[in-house]
């Protein structure tokens, strides 16, 4: 799944991102890496942007980017703690 379809309050870990996506860098100076594990905390009205708390910040994203990050969803019985 992609990190836009990840429901409020839930959380993934990040498996890839794209190699075709126009911010890749800056995504990753941002945090979005593989392995990290970020949480969906809202999605304005409209959907776009989408607010994530990733180690330790709180960075908003367009959907459009979020789509090019791969995620796998994280159960509290598959991890009982959060970076």
């Amino acid at each position: 799944m992609t990190l836009d379809q990840l429901s409020i309050d839930s959380w993934a870990e990040i498996q890839t991102i794209n190699e075709q996506a126009p911010l890749k860098k800056r995504l990753q100076d941002l945090g979005f890496v593989c392995g990290a594990k970020v949480q969906c905390l809202q999605k304005s009205f409209a959907g776009d942007p989408i607010a994530y708390f990733i180690r330790g910040s709180v960075i908003a994203l367009r959907q459009e980017d979020c789509r090019y990050i791969t995620v796998t969803p994280l159960t509290k019985e598959r991890d009982n703690h959060h970076d």
